[in-house]
């Protein structure tokens, strides 16, 4: 009775509200406030307003409900609810492409959300609780936590999905490119921001100071870094090169969560790092994403979806509030001093110095360093490959400025709200990032004062700079060297990534439609082939058929009456067109014995594994159909 009632007291939905989380929901309320303001311009012309809006609300509702949540089911709840109404942002502008991208997107959150779930039976096997604080100090004195791995793994893949770690980060390019602009800002800068917070409280509250899953967590991060880099640095498309920099700087994030597992009580700069490159990304991607719709609208291309580079290129020209807005947030999120992103980013790095000190990880942590400086340095690249693109090159049509419309006041307004901030952050760190960092450490189980350090001291501006001449040296060798092409007189950029090289076509798509498939249907058949011969097997011994009409089946109406009636049918043709071929048929038997197979046939269809399956999908189909329409 008492496991009874403690495994009913699981379902139960608490939230607690810390520093952390009033943080981010206020975050979250703004960057609603934010979007929808601009979308009211942005989606004069949408035919389905409304729908956007009542699944934004609803998306970001399910957003704050996992920044509050004070345990795993609570957070699982509202983080699958959310992946079901965001799916609607994907899908929103009902074509083909987009269908097929909302198809990824909601096929990699599922799989997700039931690998989640599966982890989150294991860790409530385990511990009998799944609630952050309570595991925490009940792990506290744990020091072999390999029991927990499983667990563990199956819940950051879950939440990984979501957040856009590698390799599960399949489904961003294509969903950012076919969303709508102010979808994909808030795709980028408020949802993978939950799944980074189910990754942080699963590290926090199960492996604190566990350096097996801590490396895991680091290694995981600093894949991501680097291939989210790699997507922006090669990437052509304007919307594709936003989203493998989303993807880069949640490794920075998760390298970050890392570093803090590592590190335990002494991680506090790590925390710090880890929350405030989370804030910063949040409004640079608000930012850069609703600069990318303005231009899109100015231009009169928000429907044409015209996003590769050479299509845009001078489109910014004559623009001076984006021009200015775009360059803030670009310097930002490359981490130059004087920028919000130089902040965090140097927080992390010298929390990854500092965790160098623990024995036996100098010299991974060396490398990781160097990885970190290089990702950063690629960051600069392809953020000097927008930039110019946009703002300097000469239009390559001479008619692009056709039909070009003047921003309104609602968008200057937001263009300006969302970069000012991110000079005043990155200039005076110590009354605005610091504070904001050591209010969200209560969140975490740390000291609420955390370790910070002089961020315009030689030794900080260091790494910087090493990440700026990375940049530079990248730019010019990858971007002008190998990007770029003269065509009848004009400099063009050469196709980047081909359309084949990517890690759904190359591994996802044979493994999901191909080969998984195959299993799947393999083993469905095998099974049913099983269920059906056993019922054969009853009907043929124990239920034996007969094979006569029984008296049972005799005196139904309808087959008296068709039986009767092609009896007499069959007496006139012997009598005329059969006369020296009678025929001597009972169709009054015939149609008896027909009625008793199609009987018999009914049963066993029913019985059967695919008339289960059948009923099952068209009842999901239903109730789909149903929460979709009604």
């Amino acid at each position: 009775m008492e496991q009874s009632s403690q495994g009913l007291s699981v379902l139960k939905i608490h939230f607690l509200n810390h520093g952390f989380s009033t943080e981010y929901i206020l975050l979250t309320v703004f960057a609603a406030v934010i979007v929808l303001l601009f979308y009211s311009e942005y989606g004069k012309k949408d035919e389905h307003k409304n729908r956007f809006y009542l699944f934004s609300v609803a998306t970001l509702a399910s957003a704050c409900g996992v920044f509050l949540a004070a345990d795993f089911f609570t957070a699982f709840l509202f983080f699958e609810l959310m992946s079901f109404t965001s799916w609607v942002w994907v899908t929103h502008r009902e074509t083909e492409a987009a269908q097929k991208a909302g198809g990824w997107y909601l096929g990699m959150a599922v799989i997700g959300g039931m690998v989640t779930l599966m982890g989150l039976f294991l860790l409530y096997h385990e511990m009998g609780t799944l609630e952050y604080r309570a595991l925490f100090d009940l792990l506290s004195g744990v020091e072999d936590k390999s029991f927990l791995y499983p667990a563990g793994v199956c819940i950051v893949i879950g939440f990984g999905v979501k957040a856009g770690m590698y390799p599960l980060h399949v489904w961003m390019p294509e969903a950012y490119t076919q969303a709508p602009a102010p979808a994909s800002a808030l795709l980028s800068g408020i949802l993978t921001k939950t799944g980074v917070v189910g990754i942080l409280f699963t590290g926090i509250a199960l492996f604190f100071k566990d350096q097996n899953f801590g490396l895991f967590l680091m290694v995981m991060g600093l894949m991501t870094m680097v291939w989210g880099a790699v997507l922006g640095l090669f990437h052509m498309e304007l919307f594709k090169i936003l989203a493998g920099s989303s993807m880069s700087q949640i490794g920075f994030i998760l390298t970050g969560i890392g570093v803090l597992i590592l590190n335990g009580e002494n991680g506090t700069m790590a925390a710090g790092g880890t929350v405030l490159h989370m804030i910063n990304h949040t409004l640079i991607k608000l930012a850069l994403f609703l600069i990318a719709a303005v231009l899109l609208y100015t231009e009169g291309k928000e429907n044409t979806r015209k996003l590769h580079l050479n299509d845009i290129k001078g489109i910014g020209k004559g623009k001076p509030v984006l021009h200015v807005g775009f360059l803030l947030a670009a310097l930002s999120v490359a981490g130059v001093p004087g920028f919000s992103g130089y902040i965090s980013k140097t927080l992390l790095h010298e929390s990854i110095v500092k965790c160098g000190e623990i024995q036996g990880l100098s010299v991974f942590m060396q490398r990781a360093e160097w990885i970190f400086l290089l990702s950063g340095g690629m960051t600069f690249a392809y953020m000097l490959k927008l930039y110019k693109t946009i703002f300097w090159d000469t239009p390559a049509n001479a008619t692009l400025k056709e039909g070009s419309r003047s921003m309104t006041a609602i968008q200057k307004v937001v263009v300006l709200v969302l970069t000012i901030p991110l000079v005043v952050l990155g200039l005076l760190p110590g009354f605005t990032m610091n504070p904001l960092a050591q209010k969200a450490m209560s969140a975490f189980f740390l000291p609420e004062e955390f370790e910070t350090v002089s961020y315009f001291s030689v030794e900080s501006l260091e790494g910087a700079l090493i990440s700026i001449g990375i940049g530079f040296v990248l730019y010019g060798i990858v971007v002008l060297g190998i990007l770029t092409k003269k065509e009848n007189e004009t400099v063009c950029y050469r196709k980047g990534i081909p359309s084949w090289f990517s890690l759904k076509k190359i591994v996802y798509e044979p493994l999901v439609l191909g080969v998984g498939m195959w299993i799947i249907l393999f083993f469905c058949r095998v099974f049913e082939s099983i269920v059906d011969g056993f019922i054969l097997l009853l009907r043929k011994t124990i239920y034996k058929d007969k094979e006569k009409v029984t008296a049972s089946m005799v005196g139904h109406k309808m087959v008296e009456l068709f039986g009767e009636a092609a009896n007499d049918i069959q007496l006139v043709m012997n009598k005329t067109f059969l006369r020296k071929h009678p025929s001597r048929k009972n169709y009054k038997t015939i149609f008896y014995s027909l009625r008793e197979e199609i009987h018999v046939s009914n049963r066993l269809i029913s019985r059967s594994l695919s008339f289960g399956l059948l009923l099952v999908c068209l009842g999901v189909t239903m109730t789909l159909i149903y929460i979709l329409f009604f």
